[in-house]
């Protein structure tokens, strides 16, 4: 997600929301919910993941979008 932050420094002007920082709605409006597929370990989100590594990285999740995950909250 360096490449991530990286990319907002350099083109302010044309900052689209990341992935971790859309609502759950927002992020299936443009990516599409998810299929329904499980992995070996459980359901996977990909929009949750995102979410979760923003936090553990230490960035600002906006609070609607820990709204959507609040077993993130504590992170």
């Amino acid at each position: 997600m360096d490449d991530i932050t990286n990319e907002q420094e350099r083109s302010p002007g044309k900052i689209e929301k990341q992935p971790w920082q859309m609502t759950k709605t927002e992020y299936e409006a443009k990516f599409g919910a998810p299929r329904g597929n499980s992995t070996v370990t459980g359901n996977f989100s990909k929009h949750k993941s995102s979410v979760e590594i923003a936090l553990n990285r230490g960035l600002k999740v906006p609070q609607e979008v820990l709204e959507d995950y609040p077993d993130l909250k504590d992170l």
